[in-house]
C-alpha cells in the first residue's frame, strides 16, 4: 500500500514538471526567446507587457474553448504569436534580431518535434 502511494505521488510530480513549461508559458516563453540576448529594464519592462498583453488574449481564448467543450483554434493562436513575436522584434536592437529569430525558429522547430531540450522523465 505504502508503494503504490509513493509511487503516485512520484508519478504525479514528474507529470507536473513536464507540464510545468505550459502554466508558466510567459515566463518560459521570453526564456526561450530572448535566449543569448541581453537587454536593458527599459525593454524588458516592455518586451514583459507584449507578453501579459498577448498571454491574455491566449488564455481568453483557451477557457472560451474551454467552456464550449471545444479546442482552441490553433491558426488564431499562431497568429497571436506572430503578432507578439513581431512586436518583440521591433523592441530589440538590429544585432539582436538575428539571435531572436533563430530562437523563434528553435521553438517552431521543438513544437513540430524536430528539436528540444525538454528532458524525457521515466519512472
Amino acid at each position: 500500500m505504502m508503494l503504490a502511494v509513493m509511487f503516485f505521488a512520484v508519478s504525479t510530480v514528474a507529470r507536473a514538471q513536464e507540464q510545468g513549461g505550459r502554466r508558466g508559458g510567459g515566463r518560459n516563453a521570453k526564456a526561450a526567446l530572448l535566449k543569448d540576448i541581453q537587454v536593458d529594464q527599459a525593454t524588458d519592462a516592455k518586451i514583459d507587457s507584449v507578453l501579459a498583453k498577448y498571454g491574455e488574449q491566449q488564455h481568453a481564448m483557451m477557457q472560451e474553448a474551454r467552456s464550449s467543450g471545444g479546442r482552441p483554434d490553433m491558426e488564431k493562436m499562431q497568429e497571436l504569436q506572430k503578432k507578439r513575436n513581431d512586436e518583440i522584434r521591433t523592441l530589440l536592437k538590429e544585432e539582436q534580431r538575428k539571435t531572436f529569430d533563430a530562437n523563434v525558429e528553435a521553438m517552431a522547430a521543438a513544437r513540430r518535434g524536430g528539436g528540444g531540450t525538454r528532458p524525457q522523465t521515466t519512472i
